[in-house]
């Protein structure tokens, strides 16, 4: 049988090109902790980073990503 963790699938998602805040992640995939799920990816040695974006009415809203420029972490 083939289990897949819940870690593994937020990297897939990452893969995919799907960017998602905190929220996102533990909405999405059940995870109670979404920034420990994040801080393994990185300790795992993917490039996951948190980029910013604002909104038309001026919020800013943080988006955990997965970067392809190893210089950026």
């Amino acid at each position: 049988m083939n289990v897949v963790s819940k870690i593994d699938r937020v990297y897939k998602a990452f893969i995919d090109g799907h960017a998602m805040t905190a929220k996102q992640i533990a909405a999405r995939f059940s995870v109670k902790n979404p920034y420990d799920c994040v801080h393994r990816l990185r300790n795992e040695g993917h490039n996951i980073v948190l980029r910013p974006k604002t909104d038309t009415k001026g919020r800013t809203n943080f988006f955990y990503s997965l970067s392809l420029n190893r210089r950026a972490a």
